[in-house]
């Protein structure tokens, strides 16, 4: 039976339409036959749908089962087919599909008309359920980042006032996945979301914005009230949770941006509470943040340089340049560190402090540490092959690639194809990324050992590593961080923790090497300290691979030289609280071929002296020193050596002071004018008496 176009007038009969309209003709679509507005004729499955028997509903007209006249095709007779809301007996709303079709050749307003209703039900709750996942988290049942940012912007819209948005991030979510597994983290990532909305309470709105991301809105609150908010947060979350029978501690980030001061609209408020955020986990996480401007212009500077980033490697910017290492005892040249720079056609040469943490967030480090590793192979080859400079060679692992699936499968993989040895070839790890998942790293640090390269742990004293935690790893090498190198000639406290990590290192079977050595008194301090190996401007600076080569011929030609070239004399032990002092005294020690260690702290040159009496030839101590003078120092020196000669300067000399010095033992009492001259009788007299 054709439908879409019916022929004829329809004549009147039992409220059936002459049976066209039957029970059996598509079961769940309910008909209803109208002449005018009055309902002539309808199937059960109309009366089924709206809870009607059939004579109460032929005694109606449409209007009483509809809130509107079904809109007439035109006079083509095209079919028309509309979401309708029609009402049922009890008054509850019916959602339905309707098809109006006139009945051809029936002229007039009062024309016959079949209706179809089609059950909407389902659509209706299926539009709902769409709506409700392209506004709502599927996870958490919050609301989501769109629907968030539509009630800020009405928020805004109504602010009299000021308003907060905090952008919340959970520090080190990967973790908890990699370790724990997804189940596991999604069952945080619904706790969180119940304690944010605990804590939160009427007081706003909390929402997932995506991942281990979420977003509130405080409204009517000031900075004051933002801060508590944050600070309640946190430490809501920084409680021990139960999940799924684990005892965990989230830790958060949370960055704020306050209306209308950071945005006048909603994307820009979220997006300034976002960079807050980045802020305060850059900061180290577990804390929070407020934005400012100068945020805003780190935030653009960082997303222009990571998009230059992205195309300087396709560019060939990146280059390599090699800073030496040298044994300390004997100055020969003991390999290198590759360092990687980029060279930008717009910038010039750009810091790796300011690229290399972009790389790393963005996951750029991944190509780069690889582009890194095989150009310092394929230049390890050449220098091999045409310069016969044959050395170790280190390379830094960034974290992402030490977390990676497979590092010691790709390191293999570039090891092979140049031809590296194996044993020349160095990777260095940060001792904060080793510590990061200790066991993770044990992995991974065992499957590079097992490849025959050597493994050093880089920055040492700055991750909090345990003395158990480090003999569990395979190292080769430790690095002694140069924050504490630094401090070798300005704290005792300092001396002290880089001469008991050099014997834990070298009890563990491991070699060290300080970096970031720029003075003589370092060097002569990690020398005492029985230091194996050192990098730093001192030695030289990074330098490209054509300099590299040129320094490492003339370095090797030397071979055996002090490590600064200096002459390798006596060693005097220089000890003067005059900072101008100990630089000229020390230049022209130095140029008359004495090896010196210089001290402006009596206490510190005193410590280093009893490491190591025996290594010392002289000392020269200033008379008059507020914290220990001279003499007190020399007394100190001769009970740790009693044979060691000892000179003391001053401006002027006494009498009385040559008698007082003499008595305790010390050679001589010069003016600094005179301080050679004596320096080299009290030697020349030592020498003889030696010999004697």
């Amino acid at each position: 039976m054709e439908t879409d176009q019916p022929r004829g007038r329809l004549p009147a009969a039992a409220g059936t339409a002459d049976g066209l309209v039957t029970d059996e003709d598509q079961p769940r679509i309910g008909l209803v036959v109208l002449e005018g507005r009055r309902i002539r004729a309808v199937n059960s499955t109309l009366c089924e749908m709206l809870g009607y028997e059939r004579a109460q509903l032929i005694a109606l007209d449409w209007d009483a089962i509809s809130h509107r006249t079904p809109r007439l095709p035109p006079d083509s007779g095209a079919a028309a087919h509309a979401p309708y809301e029609l009402c049922r007996k009890d008054g509850a709303p019916f959602p339905a599909l309707v098809g109006v079709h006139r009945v051809a050749g029936v002229a007039g307003d009062t024309g016959q008309f079949i209706v179809t209703v089609t059950d909407a039900t389902q659509r209706q709750q299926n539009k709902e359920r769409l709506d409700e996942l392209a506004h709502y988290d599927a996870l958490t049942g919050l609301p989501n980042r769109n629907r968030f940012e539509q009630r800020l912007q009405t928020a805004i819209e109504r602010c009299s006032g000021t308003l907060a948005v905090l952008s919340l991030g959970v520090d080190r979510f990967d973790d908890i996945n990699d370790s724990m597994g997804h189940r596991i983290g999604d069952r945080v990532l619904q706790t969180v979301a119940e304690l944010l909305v605990r804590t939160v309470g009427d007081r706003g709105l909390v929402a997932r914005s995506h991942g281990d991301q979420y977003v509130i809105l405080l409204t009517e609150v000031g900075e004051d009230d933002a801060s508590a908010q944050a600070n309640a947060m946190i430490g809501e979350l920084s409680n021990t949770l139960e999940v799924d029978g684990h005892q965990l501690r989230v830790p958060v980030s949370i960055g704020i941006a306050m209306y209308p001061r950071d945005g006048a609209a909603a994307p820009a408020l979220l997006s300034s509470a976002d960079t807050a955020q980045h802020e305060a986990k850059a900061r180290g996480g577990r804390g929070y943040g407020f934005f400012t401007m100068q945020l805003k212009n780190a935030a653009l500077k960082r997303v222009t340089l990571e998009a230059e980033l992205r195309h300087a490697l396709d560019r060939e910017e990146f280059e390599l340049h090699y800073q030496p290492k040298l044994r300390i005892q004997t100055g020969q040249l003991s390999g290198a560190e590759a360092l990687v720079r980029w060279r930008s056609p717009t910038r010039g040469l750009v810091s790796p402090a300011d690229f290399i943490p972009i790389a790393e967030e963005s996951g750029l480090i991944l190509p780069l540490g690889e582009w890194v590793m095989e150009e310092t192979c394929r230049q390890a080859a050449i220098w091999r092959g045409e310069m016969g400079l044959d050395l170790s060679l280190a390379v830094n692992l960034s974290p992402k690639q030490l977390h990676m699936a497979q590092p010691a499968k790709m390191i293999d993989a570039i090891l092979r194809r140049h031809k590296m040895p194996r044993a020349q070839f160095e990777v260095e790890m940060t001792e904060s990324a080793i510590m990061e998942d200790i066991d993770l790293a044990v992995g991974r640090m065992s499957e590079l050992a097992e490849l025959g390269v050597r493994l050093a742990i880089d920055d040492f004293g700055t991750g909090y590593s345990s003395l158990s935690q480090l003999g569990r790893l395979p190292l080769a090498t430790l690095k002694i961080d140069r924050s504490f190198v630094i401090g070798l000639a300005l704290s005792p406290r300092d001396g002290a923790l880089v001469r008991a990590i050099i014997e834990v290192a070298h009890a563990l079977g491991m070699r060290v090497v300080a970096e970031g050595v720029e003075t003589e008194e370092q060097l002569a301090a990690l020398k005492l300290a029985r230091c194996d190996d050192v990098q730093g401007y001192l030695i030289a600076k990074p330098l490209e691979p054509q300099a590299f080569a040129t320094w490492a011929r003339e370095r090797n030609a030397t071979a055996g030289a002090a490590p600064t070239g200096r002459a390798t004399g006596p060693h005097v032990l220089f000890v003067d609280d005059d900072a101008a002092v100990i630089h000229s005294m020390t230049e022209r020690l130095l140029r008359s071929g004495y090896q010196v260690t210089s001290f402006g702290d009596p206490f510190q040159a005193l410590q280093a002296f009893r490491l190591r009496p025996e290594s010392f030839d002289a000392a020269i101590a200033r008379l008059w020193m507020p914290a220990l003078s001279g003499l007190d120092l020399a007394t100190e020196l001769l009970k740790a050596n009693p044979e060691l000669p000892v000179v003391l300067t001053a401006a002027s000399v006494r009498p009385e002071d040559r008698a007082r010095a003499s008595a305790a033992g010390v050679r001589d009492v010069v003016p600094k004018r005179e301080l050679l001259e004596a320096l080299g009788s009290v030697l020349e007299q030592q020498r003889l008496v030696a010999s004697a």
